[in-house]
C-alpha cells in the first residue's frame, strides 16, 4: 500500500502492513485523527465499531469515523478524504450493510442530514433522512 504524501506526512509510525485493532497496537495514529478533525470541523472517533451503526449489529473498528449533521460537513469530510487519499465509505441508516470483523482501513463518513421540506406539490428529504420519516 502506498500512502499519498499528504497522509504519509502525518502518519507518523503507522504500518501500512498492520491489521486494525486497538489503538496500543501501533497501527493508530493521532495526526491523521487530528487532521481530519480540524479540517472538516466536527469530531473524528478512532476505532469506533461499526456494528453499533448497523440494523445487523456486526462490523469491526473503522480506523476513523465522523458523523455528518449538515450537507457543508458532509461535503468538507469527502473533500478532506479525497485530499489525503484516504478510502472512504459514505454510511447510512446501516440497514443494508454488513461489515466484516476486520472493520474499514480509512474514514467512515455517518451521513446524518436530516430535513424535510414541502411546498406542497413538490418534497426535498435530505440524504440522511430516516425512510420511516417520510
Amino acid at each position: 500500500m502506498s500512502l499519498s504524501p499528504a497522509l504519509a506526512e502525518t502518519s507518523k509510525g503507522f504500518s501500512p502492513a498492520g491489521r486494525l485493532g486497538s489503538p496500543g497496537n501501533g497501527c493508530y495514529t493521532t495526526g491523521v485523527q487530528e487532521r481530519l478533525s480540524n479540517e472538516i470541523g466536527a469530531d473524528v472517533l478512532e476505532g469506533s465499531p461499526l456494528g453499533e451503526r448497523t440494523t445487523m449489529g456486526v462490523g469491526g473498528p473503522a480506523r476513523w469515523l465522523c458523523e455528518a449533521h449538515t450537507a457543508e460537513t458532509l461535503a468538507t469530510a469527502l473533500a478532506v478524504a479525497h485530499d489525503l487519499e484516504l478510502p472512504t465509505l459514505l454510511l447510512g441508516g446501516g440497514s443494508n450493510l454488513l461489515c466484516g470483523d476486520e472493520g474499514f482501513d480509512g474514514l467512515v463518513i455517518h451521513n446524518r442530514v436530516e430535513g424535510i421540506h414541502s411546498d406542497g406539490e413538490t418534497a426535498t428529504v435530505a440524504a440522511g433522512e430516516s425512510f420511516h420519516g417520510v
